[in-house]
């Protein structure tokens, strides 16, 4: 009972990796299908290993994912443009907490202690929905 299982399980990993369905990390890396994530010092490549070129520059971990998963399943441009636009979302709104976090470290005004907070958390917010959006790419 327990090699059958054991033969099932072996079969249906190597099936959904074929698919590209489940990443595989690689050192630094992380393979999806035909496509490589590295992170770079601007974010993260995809790289295609089918046409040795850099197809996408993401900010995020989870963006880049996102994308190398939709590239491994043929997904349509208009897909792959949200997932980049979303990207770009998570990207300024976790810049924008990060200058408010100085603010709020260095500010003594009550009135821009109070604004900022309120801007953090609207920022932290639309970020976290960003990602969570991204997320539901991937799963």
């Amino acid at each position: 009972m327990s090699k059958q299982l054991a033969k099932d399980l072996s079969n249906l990993v190597e099936t959904e990796l074929l698919k590209g369905a489940l990443p595989v990390r690689d050192g630094t890396r992380i393979n999806i299908g035909s496509y490589s994530i590295k992170p770079t010092d601007e974010g993260y490549s995809v790289m295609s290993y089918k046409e040795k070129c850099i197809v996408a520059v993401t900010y995020s971990k989870v963006a880049a994912l996102a994308t190398a998963k939709l590239l491994a399943k043929n997904s349509s441009n208009k897909t792959l443009e949200s997932v980049q636009q979303l990207d770009r979302v998570v990207a300024k709104h976790h810049t924008d907490c990060q200058f408010y976090k100085h603010t709020l470290k260095v500010a003594t005004n009550p009135v821009t202690l109070d604004t900022t907070a309120t801007r953090y958390d609207i920022s932290k917010r639309t970020e976290l929905e960003a990602r969570d959006r991204l997320k539901s790419f991937i799963f």
